[in-house]
């Protein structure tokens, strides 16, 4: 009871702001976990939510909009899961290449930074940028200007090359189109 009464009087400037940020910042974390528990074990019971769903739909719908919906639901299933292969197959690889280009670089933590950015490629958009920033600032500290720009060209080159060959990987699997028809129907 002191202690609280003590910490009441002692007055720091932003103490309570990086408090704040502290449990914002806890709070988050806490959710995104929570999420991802979430979200493995929907999708690892999903053909048992599928059924499930489907019944409790069969209360409230006619037979025939049932299997309408299911058959949906099903196919967006199936397009979400191979979507979510691809971004992970493409993180793998970009993981990998990034990792192998580092130690030729001679980055120190090559084949940890190389990982964190092929983890951090799953984020849309902003992850793949955060990640070469990281490993631009490592790198320039360590090894100096050229190393720094180096690595970045070739992270760059990676990371396109990869989004290429997984979007054309991914388009194809899930349309069901001949990867040379996709071009061409891009070109015409």
């Amino acid at each position: 009871m002191q202690f609280l009464y003590l910490l009441e009087k002692i007055r720091v400037p932003g103490l309570n702001e990086l408090m704040l940020t502290i449990t914002h910042l806890g709070e988050e974390t806490a959710f995104l976990v929570i999420a991802l528990i979430v979200s493995v074990y929907m999708l690892s019971g999903r053909e048992y939510l599928m059924r499930e769903l489907k019944a409790l739909c069969g209360l409230f719908l006619p037979k025939k909009r049932v299997n309408i919906v299911s058959d949906y639901a099903h196919r967006t299933a199936a397009i979400f899961y191979k979507y979510f292969y691809g971004a992970l197959l493409d993180a793998l690889v970009v993981g990998v290449v990034v990792s192998v280009g580092l130690l030729i670089f001679r980055v120190p933590y090559a084949v940890l930074l190389g990982l964190l950015l092929g983890l951090l490629n799953i984020v849309p958009y902003f992850g793949a940028i955060i990640g070469c920033i990281g490993i631009a600032l490592v790198t320039l500290l360590t090894n100096g200007f050229a190393a720094a720009l180096g690595v970045v060209i070739f992270i760059i080159v990676v990371q396109n090359s990869a989004l290429v060959v997984v979007v054309v990987y991914c388009v194809e699997e899930v349309i069901e189109l001949v990867v040379a028809e996709f071009f061409l129907k891009i070109l015409w």
